[in-house]
């Protein structure tokens, strides 16, 4: 079968694709290698909505050690819906799971307690999302929690994902 002609345009399209790819990795690696507060610029790029996906992306590329530090703003990052919240699973995730399973209870009570009950719905969804990737006695502690909430939407939240975990 023969193929259609290259068009000039295309082939600039695609040259300058490649170029500000290479440009791209290389000023990650200069601000992975360089950069003195790595830390304080990706915490602060985290609570900037424009700016999370890049931050987040970004942790992928930090060890272990580096990504804990992100701990607590990442879990409460992934109890509420947002563009990113994928992004955000995907780090905690990367995780290692026996550090998961051994303080995420702890980084996530102070976000279930600080919402007034009547809002707190979001918050148990996100999180029994977040945690059911991580474990599914993890999952059925947070869901017999919510079934004991008076607030129907929490309640309905529990029920849901204990039906879940019963189906699996």
């Amino acid at each position: 079968m023969e193929q259609e002609p290259l068009i000039e345009n295309d082939i600039t399209l695609w040259n300058n694709f490649q170029r500000s790819e290479g440009k791209f990795y290389w000023e990650r690696r200069e601000f992975l290698i360089g950069c003195k507060n790595k830390t304080q610029i990706i915490k602060k790029a985290l609570n900037i909505a424009g700016d999370r996906g890049t931050a987040l992306r970004l942790l992928l590329y930090l060890n272990v050690e580096e990504r804990l530090s992100f701990f607590d703003e990442l879990v409460d990052s992934a109890s509420t819906a947002h563009s990113d919240i994928d992004l955000v699973r995907e780090v905690l995730l990367s995780l290692p799971k026996e550090f998961l399973l051994a303080n995420i209870e702890k980084s996530a009570d102070p976000i279930l307690n600080a919402v007034d009950p009547y809002y707190q719905y979001e918050e148990y969804r996100r999180l029994l999302e977040l945690y059911i990737e991580i474990d599914p006695e993890l999952t059925r502690r947070l869901a017999t929690k919510a079934l004991q909430s008076d607030i129907e939407d929490i309640h309905e939240a529990g029920q849901d994902f204990l039906e879940l975990l019963d189906n699996c």
